[in-house]
Order: C-alpha cells, then sequence, then structure tokens
C-alpha cells in the first residue's frame, strides 16, 4: 500500500460518517467507532503518523465535536488530538535523550518559540496564582503550549522527505471536511450556524483558518511546483475551499488571502533568475487565484446559500445597526480600550496572567460581557503576558516570514521555492487575520501552524546543507524507530 494511502481512506470513512451525522444526528456514535477505530491502525508504531493524525483529526472536526469526544471519554483536559500529540512529543522526547533527535537545527524561530513557551509557563503560574477560573487558565495555556509542537515537527521532516504525504493527507481531508462544510451552508443547520443581520448565513466553525492556508498552498504548488497537481482536479478543490471561506463571512481571512496573493505576486518579481515560464506564470497567479475566487461566489450564490448583494453587506460591515461603524469593528476596540484601561506598567509589560478576565460592553449583543477570550491574537497576549509575550510572538511570525521570503528570493530549487512561497503566503493570511481573531493564540490550528514553521525551518537547513555541498536528499535519521 504508498504512504498515506491509509491516512486518507481512514480520515474519508471518519468523514463520511460525519456527513451522515448531519442528517442522523448521529455523530458520537458513527464518527467516534470510526475515529477510535481507524486512527489507532493509522497512528500505531509510528510518531510521524501520530502527529499526523492530530492535525487531521483538527481539520476534520470542529472543535467542539473534540470536545463532545473528549467528554464521551471522560477526560477533563485531554480531547482525542491533544493525546496524539503528547504521544508525539513523548517519543521525540525519548529520541532526544537517545540521541537520534537534536535542539540543533531549530533556529532563530526555534529559539523565539522556546521563550514563548516559558513565559507561557510563567504567565499559566500567575493566573493560577490569582485565583482565575481555572478553564480558562488550562484552555488558554493548552492552546499557548502547541507552539512545542515545532520540535518534534523538525525531527520528523529532517530525516525524510515527507512533506508530499503530508501535504497529500491534509489536502485530501480538507476535501472531505469542505463538502460536509458546504452541505451545511446548503442545508442551513448544523453546528456553527447562524444568520447575521443584513449580510445572510454564517457558519462560524474555526475550519474556515485551515481551509484558507490549504487554499494558498495549492494555489502557490499550481503556480511553481514541479509536481502540480493537474488542474482537472486542483480547480474544483480550490473552488471548494474558496466557497467554504465565502460561506464563513470571516472578513479578516478574505483580506489575508488577498493580500497573501498579492505579496506573492510582487516577491516573485524580485526572486534571483525569476520563476519558469516568466511573466506568463505571474499572470497564471493572478488568474487562477481571480477565477477560484469568482467560482466560489457564483457557486455559494447559484446555490442559494449567499447572495452576492450579502456579500457585499457583509463586507461593508452587514449593515450593523446603522452604525457609523462596523459594529464587529466597534466590540473588538472596545475590548482593546478595556485591556489597557487602569493597566499599570508592570501589567502593561508582563500581563496579568493566563486566564485574566475583562468586562465590557458588546454592541452586537447590547449587553455587559466578562471574557477571557480577545479577539485579536496579539491583544490577547497583551491581556495575558503583557507587551512581552506580543512582541515574542511577532518575533517567532515575522522571522518566519522574513526567513520564507528569503528561501524564496534565493533557492535555485524550484521545488524548495514552491514549498517557501506556500508557507510565506500562509504567514501573510494569519499575520493579517490575527489582527482581528484569535487565531494564532486560541485556536486548536496553533499545531498545524507549528509544524508549517517547522517545515520552513527544514527546507532552510535542507538549503545550507546544499550550499555547504551537503548531498541534496539526506538519509533517514531522526525518523521514526520501528520499534516506536
Amino acid at each position: 500500500m504508498k504512504p498515506g494511502t491509509l491516512e486518507k481512506a481512514g480520515f474519508a470513512v471518519i468523514g463520511a460518517a460525519l456527513a451522515a451525522g448531519l442528517v442522523l444526528d448521529a455523530f458520537l456514535p458513527a464518527a467516534g467507532a470510526a475515529a477510535a477505530a481507524l486512527v489507532l491502525v493509522m497512528v500505531v508504531g509510528s510518531s510521524f503518523r501520530t502527529m499526523l493524525a492530530a492535525l487531521l483529526l483538527q481539520i476534520l472536526v470542529t472543535a467542539s465535536q473534540l470536545d463532545a469526544v473528549k467528554a464521551a471519554l471522560g477526560i477533563p483536559v485531554l480531547g482525542p488530538d491533544d493525546i496524539l500529540l503528547l504521544w508525539s512529543g513523548f517519543l521525540w522526547a525519548l529520541a532526544l535523550a537517545e540521541g537520534r533527535a537534536s535542539l540543533a537545527g531549530a533556529g532563530l524561530t526555534g529559539a523565539f518559540i522556546a521563550a514563548f513557551l516559558a513565559l507561557s509557563l510563567i504567565a499559566a503560574a500567575r493566573g493560577f496564582a490569582a485565583g482565575y477560573p481555572r478553564s480558562n487558565v488550562i484552555s488558554l495555556t493548552r492552546t499557548f503550549m502547541l507552539y512545542s509542537t515545532f520540535f518534534p515537527a523538525l525531527w520528523l521532516f529532517s530525516g525524510e522527505d515527507r512533506f508530499d504525504l503530508f501535504w497529500k493527507a491534509v489536502l485530501a481531508v480538507s476535501v472531505v471536511a469542505g463538502v460536509v462544510f458546504f452541505i451545511k451552508g446548503l442545508t442551513g443547520s448544523g453546528e456553527g450556524v447562524h444568520y447575521l443581520y443584513a449580510s445572510g448565513l454564517r457558519i462560524g466553525s474555526r475550519q474556515a483558518n485551515a481551509f484558507a492556508v490549504i487554499l494558498l498552498i495549492l494555489l502557490t504548488r499550481l503556480w511553481l511546483s514541479p509536481s502540480r497537481p493537474p488542474l482537472s482536479l486542483a480547480l474544483p478543490v480550490a473552488v471548494l475551499m474558496g466557497a467554504c471561506l465565502v460561506i464563513s463571512s470571516t472578513r479578516a481571512l478574505w483580506g489575508g488571502a488577498a493580500a497573501a496573493v498579492t505579496s506573492a505576486w510582487v516577491l516573485a518579481l524580485f526572486r534571483k533568475g525569476g520563476v519558469p515560464g516568466g511573466m506568463g506564470r505571474h499572470v497564471t497567479l493572478l488568474t487562477v487565484s481571480a477565477l477560484t475566487a469568482l467560482a466560489a461566489v457564483a457557486a455559494v450564490s447559484a446555490a442559494g446559500i449567499i447572495s452576492t448583494a450579502q456579500m457585499a453587506s457583509r463586507i461593508g460591515g452587514g449593515g450593523s445597526y446603522s452604525l457609523p461603524i462596523d459594529i464587529g469593528l466597534l466590540s473588538r476596540i472596545i475590548s482593546w480600550a478595556t485591556i489597557l484601561d487602569g493597566a499599570g506598567p508592570a501589567e502593561l509589560l508582563a500581563g496579568r496572567g493566563t486566564g485574566a478576565e475583562i468586562t465590557y460592553f458588546k454592541p452586537e449583543f447590547g449587553d455587559v460581557w466578562t471574557m477571557s477570550f480577545v479577539d485579536g491574537s496579539f491583544w490577547q497576549l497583551i491581556l495575558d503576558m503583557g507587551i512581552a509575550g506580543a512582541a515574542l510572538l511577532a518575533l517567532i511570525y515575522g522571522t518566519a516570514l522574513v526567513q520564507s521570503a528569503r528561501l524564496f528570493l534565493s533557492t535555485p530549487d524550484i521545488e524548495r521555492a514552491s514549498r517557501a512561497m506556500g508557507i510565506f503566503c500562509s504567514l501573510i493570511l494569519l499575520l493579517v487575520a490575527s489582527m482581528m481573531g484569535s487565531l494564532l493564540t486560541n485556536y486548536n490550528y496553533v499545531a498545524l501552524w507549528a509544524v508549517l514553521l517547522a517545515i520552513l525551518q527544514v527546507e532552510r537547513n535542507r538549503e545550507a546543507g546544499t550550499r555547504a555541498g551537503a548531498p541534496r536528499n539526506r538519509p533517514v535519521g531522526p525518523g521514526d524507530s520501528p520499534s516506536l
């Protein structure tokens, strides 16, 4: 059996069970049974498959569904994805102790991540000491600590080129999840489905964040990769991912995707030696991106999910109660002002500890709320870890953004360049969207972002090895031990 076939087949079955659950309202019996059997088979004996299974579960099912499985298992803190990631981390720690893995090669990004993790633990201790609700402290700390996935991922991707297996499995699962997402839009029912004033249906599932990143990587591979998939297969997938973004009605993702495509086009103009196909390829990128967007909008409109007038209303603020400012932005500004209000120099620098709460008026609900979760990744950290925490997060992503751009511009290996460009576009999207959302700090997908950062570092290390005269394809080194 070809590598990855088992993973894709297994998650396809789980996806089919989820789709059936939309109609039969039987998620836990159907998908739970499928997941329990198939995931165990997929990950036995392989630390790489363990991590891959965790990432694919996060894409395939929603955070609420993972929480439902956690509740059904009777585990108060850890979900199935957490358990798999912890196991993968444990195997990395064993390999580190045995000398099969090393912290060398983690680079500047790894150093910043290590500092961020240490600060997260200090902030958690402060949160517990301050008596903040334990569930708030644990939930946020758990997500912050998902950045530790960078280190086992660096080990697992360094030994052999596993990017294609990772990419094909992620893409296959995203298609299944995207179909389920689209069906929710068609039926107008299901988890996360609600209706906004003037702008219509919206699916608030966090899966749209993963779809956006996967769409950008797919587009860059179509544009640059020598092993790009045929258009007949890739374009329908791209349109599906785009349609899911439209249905999510997440304007931060729309803006981030547009900024990413524009940045990719501009950056490619400065690549040493250009890109294969020259200016024709640049035109291809813009054409494919525009056609994907138009086809996605047309599909959603033709299916009667959201009209073009409603989409335009959403872009313009959703007709938010006739206020002179978009009500979502107003709510965020009030929350950010509340964080700064009364914060002394010490709190501004180091935060109030993880789990700290703010109480403010939310105009979209016409009521006062008390919350520990903030819309805006950097503002979340200013509340919990102060400017120090926000600066470390900015250093992680800023460093990776510069490194991905430099690798794309300098490497003669066009496949490596396409991977660097895909990660560059993903980072642009994430940074833009994180200004209004908490996808860098509060979502399970932090683990996926950490893996992308690790893949970038692996590609940089291989490029450095190639320039130093080392073999282009390294033999398997820190890969999975058969005994594990």
